[in-house]
């Protein structure tokens, strides 16, 4: 299996040069190749015409949504999540804080208590989580920790990924503290729109065919889906 070569989109002759690189290290052998974008699809098709077959990925198709959406939470759809929020503040002496290496011990104590609450985990997330952790300045990521009682309850992870768009990497809440989920979601958002005031888009990553991961995600209506395919050599 090979991830879709970036940055040759747009480009027919160095698509076909690093395809046929591949290719040959794989000696053709049951090859494939994934996470290709649309335009990607045709260009596949039109270098190597009737050679592949192609399979729609829809539990990597990313969730995007309008950043300005998330930050007020206005109109009549998302109306809970703003009950939510209001039953959160109503309830709980809260505050947020950007991750640091000075806290961001707490990100991985909220981890901790979210594995044992037996939530749903795609395969190598919490090592992808804990390099996160680890690796938090050099990899220039964005982090936001939600407190209760000065108690950590929630945190956000992610980077910038263009000049209009933020990609969310990580966001786990502890379940008992009610409304921590959108309340995350809204600070972290809000804070993103402060450090980079330029974002259009927030990118919320794919639900990996989770099924609370699927509902919580679509509960924020996204403005568009980023799609993905499978191409197998036939």
């Amino acid at each position: 299996m090979f991830s879709w070569p970036l940055g040759t989109c747009g480009s027919s002759e160095k698509l076909g040069c690093v395809i046929e690189v591949i290719l040959e290290e794989s000696q053709y052998r049951s090859f494939r190749l994934t996470s290709i974008p649309p335009e990607g699809v045709k260009m596949l098709e039109a270098i190597y015409p009737g050679k592949f077959t192609f399979t729609a990925l829809s539990d990597l198709f990313d969730y995007v949504y309008s950043a300005q959406k998330l930050s007020d939470l206005s109109g009549k759809k998302l109306h809970a999540k703003r009950n939510h929020i209001n039953r959160f503040i109503s309830e709980y002496n809260w505050s947020y804080e950007s991750v640091t290496s000075d806290n961001i011990d707490d990100c991985a104590e909220i981890l901790k208590m979210w594995n044992s609450e037996g939530n749903e985990q795609a395969e190598g997330e919490e090592t992808a989580i804990k390099t996160a952790f680890r690796d938090f300045e050099p990899l220039e990521l964005i982090g936001g920790l939600l407190y209760t009682e000065g108690k950590p309850v929630a945190f956000a992870i992610g980077e910038k990924l263009s000049s209009d768009t933020f990609v969310v990497h990580f966001e786990k809440a502890i379940a008992e503290t009610t409304g921590a989920y959108s309340m995350i979601n809204r600070e972290f958002v809000r804070h993103i729109m402060r450090v980079y005031p330029d974002t259009k888009y927030i990118n919320r990553e794919e639900d990996m065919g989770l099924p609370n991961l699927k509902k919580a995600k679509r509960s924020y209506y996204p403005d568009f889906m980023v799609e993905k395919y499978l191409a197998v050599l036939k």
